[in-house]
């Protein structure tokens, strides 16, 4: 199954390795900032969000490289990482993640991410997928797909889905998590600093 952004048919298909999990809900915000939805479906919590940044998809992808962009960062205490772990795909890693609540938790979560479509400009759609893949048996599913499309203004647009299978969740994890990352990346794409983050004690 290969799936079409609709609001840019011109652009080729994005692979199923990198496609969006489901059709995202959330609303497109006029300009920058983020819209998230969420819920549960079964046993599935869920998460769904659409945000403008204003800067290229280059940019943005740059961000989404970035370890301390992607991490948890208000819920894992510590983090380490390994680099290249796919070669299907233009950037990977894994992502070794601790988490020290009542108990220590640990897992870990791998990215993957390509340049579906470019330009002499420069990067016009990238596809991003995220999923544990070892760890902890609390999380039963976590995975999570990012979109990057270019917008006639010259921002770009996140596309993002989150799924989660756990003990004792909810959505409003998913829901924390997307707004961190786009806040996240809305900062290193503007050059400044990071939001400070850091689980509570």
């Amino acid at each position: 199954m290969l799936f079409l952004l609709a609001c840019q048919p011109e652009l080729p298909e994005i692979p199923e390795g990198l496609a969006p999990l489901a059709d995202n809900t959330a609303p497109l915000p006029d300009s920058e900032g983020i819209h998230v939805v969420s819920g549960e479906d079964g046993d599935v919590d869920w998460a769904h969000a659409q945000g403008l940044i204003d800067a290229d998809v280059a940019t943005v992808w740059a961000a989404l490289q970035e370890h301390e962009v992607v991490v948890d960062r208000a819920v894992v205490s510590e983090w380490s990482v390994v680099e290249d772990t796919d070669a299907d795909y233009d950037v990977s890693f894994q992502v070794h993640n601790t988490v020290n609540d009542i108990l220590t938790v640990e897992y870990t979560r791998e990215w993957r991410q390509s340049v579906v479509h470019e330009t002499e400009e420069g990067a016009e759609l990238v596809g991003i997928r995220f999923e544990k893949i070892d760890g902890t048996d609390v999380i039963d599913v976590m995975v999570g797909s990012v979109i990057l499309s270019a917008t006639e203004d010259g921002q770009t647009r996140l596309d993002m889905v989150e799924q989660l299978v756990a003990l004792q969740r909810g959505p409003e994890p998913l829901v924390a998590y997307l707004e961190d990352l786009f806040e996240d990346a809305q900062a290193h794409s503007h050059g400044e600093p990071l939001p400070e983050r850091a689980p509570e004690d």
